[in-house]
């Protein structure tokens, strides 16, 4: 079947007709592609008439967005036989695992998460904070993959299969798209940090961040069968064995996690910067701080998983300065969607996306901070620096949950209210953010280094040099029964 026939029978409704379409972009790794199609629909334009005579119609136009998910020629599970269990997976692509469910994910997010950014209802009452744009999806169809030869994969395969995506075209209300490091203004990076807090105070502790979770504190599964059709995704080789087919997002948010890590970790020389500083396969410390960030006692919530100046879209005042008020922001591409602290997307999105300039209060990049609740002495009053943006993101953060205390009934707003003081006194959110930015350095340092390198070394090098800093962290490991995995 054509693209064409796909589309016009498959995607669209009844009574549009397309017109034409283009490509747009490439996904990552060449798994598809995003086209933008025109659309046609015939209006009736509501006169009354009689039986004999017709009413005049006329067509309406837009653009909607086809994402389509088709990985490439030769691309393959691996060599593990398909009709044996293997405890180990010895020769399965993980990489490839990973990038299939994770847009089987993303189709989850908008079918069955996104419609909870809408002034959700809860108890009888609106607490969804809105203004958290994301794409609409109109329409979605999931097929087996097609092989070289033309043929369809057995379904037997367990492999994930392809997804269709019909989403609504950002580009008319947020024609500005972040497309590289270092290119947002003052106003987009605020109205950014601004998404992120009510994104995450929506998903606060809501029964939707718990259905069905596969895992236990510290992301450890020995269960060998999904439950539910909500059931979130565990790791990729694990989902595979267990033959996940569910509607969650990822038990754990985001792609840098340990235990979809462990090739990256084993990289790391022990004889390296980061290896001497305890990133390696054989310490205690990647598990320590991966165990702590999944087993968090306050603040879980859904987390983007992917935040990044290229995932995000802004109005036409987005190059504008103050406190980002008049800049609107919608973020796409939720593959990587799911269980998490909101300081994790922050720490990717000021590594990634955030200007120097703006980490650092218009010098340099030495990787120095001073905690939230400090002030500054190296930038000038109405300059931005990493504790300026942080703490932005803390009151917004907490003026949401704040929000969501008042609508909720008393059970909730009391489980809420308990968290929210935790989070406003104390160093629970500066601990939290601190073991976020090791986690991501513990992924670089095996992966590959991009983003704000230099701010990011310093701040992660300073924390491990610390003695004192690392011994409470495998402590408190330790006295939650963390362990290693074996």
């Amino acid at each position: 079947m054509s693209l064409e026939t796909t589309i016009a029978s498959r995607l669209l409704s009844p009574n549009e007709s397309l017109e034409s379409y283009h490509q747009v972009s490439t996904l990552w790794a060449g798994y598809g592609h995003i086209y933008r199609l025109k659309i046609s629909q015939e209006e009736d334009d509501g006169r009354e008439g009689s039986s004999s005579v017709r009413p005049r119609e006329k067509k309406r136009r837009y653009t909607k967005i086809l994402k389509v998910i088709s990985p490439p020629p030769g691309t393959d599970l691996g060599t593990f036989p398909q009709d044996e269990e293997d405890e180990g997976q010895r020769g399965l692509d993980e990489g490839h695992l990973r990038k299939m469910y994770s847009y089987r994910v993303e189709s989850n997010f908008y079918k069955n998460f996104s419609k909870y950014l809408e002034k959700e209802q809860e108890g009888g009452h609106h607490v969804g904070s809105g203004g958290v744009h994301v794409p609409k999806l109109f329409s979605s169809l999931s097929q087996p993959r097609r092989l070289e030869d033309g043929s369809k994969r057995a379904r037997k395969s367990k492999e994930p299969d392809s997804q269709w995506l019909l989403l609504e075209d950002l580009s008319v209300d947020y024609p500005e798209f972040g497309e590289r490091r270092g290119t947002l203004g003052e106003g987009q990076v605020l109205a950014a940090l601004d998404w992120l807090a009510k994104f995450h105070a929506t998903f606060w502790r809501h029964e939707s961040v718990f259905v069905g979770g596969t895992s236990g504190g510290g992301g450890r599964n020995d269960g060998d069968t999904c439950k539910t059709s909500l059931e979130h995704c565990p790791s990729p080789l694990l989902a595979f064995r267990q033959g996940w087919d569910g509607e969650g997002l990822w038990d754990q948010g985001g792609y840098s996690y340990l235990s979809t890590r462990m090739s990256e970790l084993g990289s790391i020389d022990k004889g390296s910067k980061w290896g001497r500083l305890g990133l390696h396969a054989d310490s205690d410390l990647p598990y320590a701080v991966d165990f702590l960030l999944n087993d968090s006692r306050v603040g879980m919530t859904l987390v983007h998983g992917d935040v990044k100046s290229a995932n995000m879209a802004f109005s036409s005042e987005g190059g504008g300065h103050g406190d980002g008020g008049s800049v609107q922001m919608a973020m796409y591409d939720f593959q990587y969607v799911g269980k998490g602290l909101g300081v994790q997307d922050v720490v990717k999105f000021l590594n990634t996306s955030v200007p120097m300039r703006m980490l650092c209060g218009g010098e340099g990049g030495d990787g120095s901070w001073s905690r939230p609740s400090g002030s500054s002495t190296r930038c000038n009053e109405g300059c931005w620096d990493e504790a300026k943006l942080l703490q932005r993101y803390k009151t917004r953060l907490l003026a949401e949950l704040e929000e969501r205390i008042k609508v909720s009934d008393r059970v909730k707003a009391a489980e809420l209210r308990e968290e929210v003081e935790k989070y406003r006194g104390g160093d629970v959110f500066e601990r939290q953010y601190e073991l976020a930015l090791v986690s991501w350095v513990r992924f670089l340092a095996g992966w590959g280094w991009w983003g704000n390198v230099d701010w990011i070394q310093g701040k992660v090098e300073r924390l491990l040099s610390d003695e004192k800093w690392v011994g409470q962290v495998l402590a408190e490991w330790r006295r939650r029964g963390g362990r290693r995995e074996s």
